[in-house]
């Protein structure tokens, strides 16, 4: 399933990457991190567009000893060496080999796609429904904008699917640390775990963890990611100030306005359906969450989605139901077969 999963992973890059090439020479503006200048090949394109730049400047470096790579304020690079695993495992599949940064990032994204596709499969086996269905995150638009940002959600996703299938088998401390790495490779995802630690205080060791990290990140950049500003506005903000101020800005509004009205029916839907399943109150969680977003992340629907991917894809899985095998009732023949009539 995981091979697969990267597969399709792959397959589902090559129209981003054909889209990138026909932008070289078309772009305006200078990417945050230096090494991407030259905007001369499809790749780096698409990692100067969104965050994967800053993934590939983690796995150039992962000690955060060269500051030098990040151009401006410090706070936008806080933010996202706040997120490191997917850096990290750019280095590893890099080899530690900074002039194949690049390549070591891509393989981390179809790793993820491979990771998130076997753990939203794992998590629908367990429902009695074909665990090939999890391919389907794939091809979500939350994954899809995660995947052209070669972004950490599908790491992530995959990282929490197998931590809600450990505490289904009540091995805590195998949950904890699956949630933990989930929270290192994007801190949305500790809206998981949180929801547990009222009941199980070990589930907030994924939270101190993060905490922890941007502790050592902070002492690099001297900034704390959580409060930094992007483009002088904040990630978090009053509920639905956000969502109203972005109405006069949307960015393809059509695709916009059709993925932000996706997010109530997909709330809405699961509580319908299935109000007493375990996975309805991750996907509640993440709709009220939701409604904290400045206008930076609701102009444009690959902001959001990306964030809101596990409610998408937890809503999907909640909705396929169980397949629950009714038992034909025992003939009591005092445990011999009856005789043929």
């Amino acid at each position: 399933m995981g091979v697969v999963g990267a597969a399709l992973g792959g397959a589902l890059l090559l129209p981003h990457l054909a889209h990138a090439h026909a932008l070289i020479g078309h772009l305006r503006g200078t990417p945050y991190v230096t090494g991407f200048d030259s905007l001369d090949h499809p790749l780096e394109v698409l990692f100067a567009l969104g965050d994967g730049q800053s993934f590939v400047a983690l796995a150039r470096d992962p000690t955060l000893s060269n500051l030098t790579q990040f151009r401006g304020a410090r706070g936008q690079a806080a933010l996202r060496a706040d997120r490191p695993l997917q850096g990290y495992l750019g280095w590893v599949f890099s080899a530690g080999n900074p002039t194949a940064a690049e390549g070591g990032v891509v393989a981390a994204s179809l790793f993820g796609a491979g990771l998130a596709a076997a753990g939203c499969g794992e998590l629908l086996r367990r429902r009695g429904r074909s665990p090939w269905l999890g391919l389907l995150v794939l091809i979500l638009p939350s994954a899809i904008a995660g995947l052209r940002a070669f972004g950490p959600e599908f790491v992530g996703l995959g990282f929490v699917c197998f931590g809600l299938a450990m505490k289904d088998e009540r091995k805590t401390w195998a949950a904890v640390l699956f949630f933990a790495l989930a929270g290192l490779s994007r801190e949305t995802y500790l809206l998981v775990p949180l929801l547990f630690a009222f009941k199980e205080r070990r589930y907030l060791i994924p939270i101190a963890t993060w905490l922890a990290w941007t502790g050592i990140v902070w002492l690099r950049f001297g900034a704390w990611g959580p409060t930094v500003t992007l483009d002088g506005t904040r990630l978090l903000v009053p509920p639905l100030f956000g969502f109203t101020h972005a109405l006069h800005e949307l960015q393809s509004p059509v695709a916009t306005i059709l993925c932000m009205v996706a997010i109530p029916v997909a709330v809405i839907a699961t509580l319908d359906r299935r109000r007493h399943d375990p996975l309805t109150r991750i996907v509640v969680a993440y709709g009220l969450f939701s409604i904290f977003f400045d206008w930076v992340v609701w102009v444009f629907w690959a902001s959001f989605t990306r964030t809101l991917l596990p409610l998408f894809a937890f809503s999907l899985i909640a909705l396929a139901g169980k397949n629950t095998v009714e038992l034909s009732p025992v003939v009591e023949t005092g445990g011999l077969d009856p005789l043929p009539s």
